[in-house]
């Protein structure tokens, strides 16, 4: 077992680490995406994003995009090859993605108010997210 750094706010990280993993392996069984932020203030990240859209969601499909190629030799080997996208029950609050969400609108995307729970735009970002990790599974 071994550690690669990879901050997931950061698609560079992200490359980084994708290309850490592919130097050390040649090829890859299962890969988890799991890690994530929740009702985070609107503010974007370095690259532009939402920060919870970029660390839920689009890091992890730039991560999955990057070692497909050790998943799919771990097939070609006969073995297994899978992604494991976890999500969160919030995603059922939304029922459709917006594309707004996805661009390079972070910190503007409804401001910071709470609301209640699991509404309000915090959530509103967060559920976005959610539902997008069920999208992107369902395409895989």
């Amino acid at each position: 077992v071994s550690h690669i750094d990879c901050d997931l706010s950061d698609f560079e990280s992200v490359k980084k680490a994708a290309a850490e993993i592919k130097s050390a392996v040649k090829k890859l069984n299962v890969l988890c995406n799991n890690a994530g932020v929740m009702a985070f203030p609107d503010t974007a990240t370095k690259d532009g994003y939402d920060i919870q859209m970029q660390t839920n969601h689009l890091s992890h499909f730039l991560l999955t995009r990057e070692l497909i190629p050790l998943l799919e030799a771990a097939v070609s080997a006969g073995e297994e090859g899978r992604v494991v996208n976890h999500s969160s029950l919030a995603r059922k609050r939304q029922e459709e993605l917006k594309a707004e969400y996805f661009g390079k609108n972070g910190g503007n995307l409804g401001g910071d108010g709470w609301g209640t729970m699991l509404e309000g735009p915090r959530w509103v970002r967060y559920q976005q997210t959610k539902l997008a990790n069920m999208c992107f599974t369902s395409a895989l």
